[in-house]
């Protein structure tokens, strides 16, 4: 069996899904909107038919370790 491929990126859904693995008490809209406003260094987002996004998963992961991010039992 192969490695599974390295993904550089998360889809809002696995952002949100992974915060709240962490104890961080949001929901989706609020994670959307974060974005939207800049508030997430690790994240982008444009304006198309809908909104996309780009949540970039190696600065996430950098940016969970500075704010002491860690996964709850």
């Amino acid at each position: 069996m192969s490695e599974p491929k390295y993904k550089p990126t998360l889809t809002h859904k696995e952002l949100y899904a992974d915060l709240r693995r962490c104890g961080v008490k949001t929901s989706l809209p609020k994670v959307k909107a974060m974005i939207q406003q800049g508030k997430y260094p690790f994240a982008v987002s444009c304006e198309m038919r809908q909104t996309e996004f780009e949540i970039y998963r190696k600065p996430y992961e950098e940016w969970k370790e500075k704010v002491g991010l860690r996964y709850e039992n």
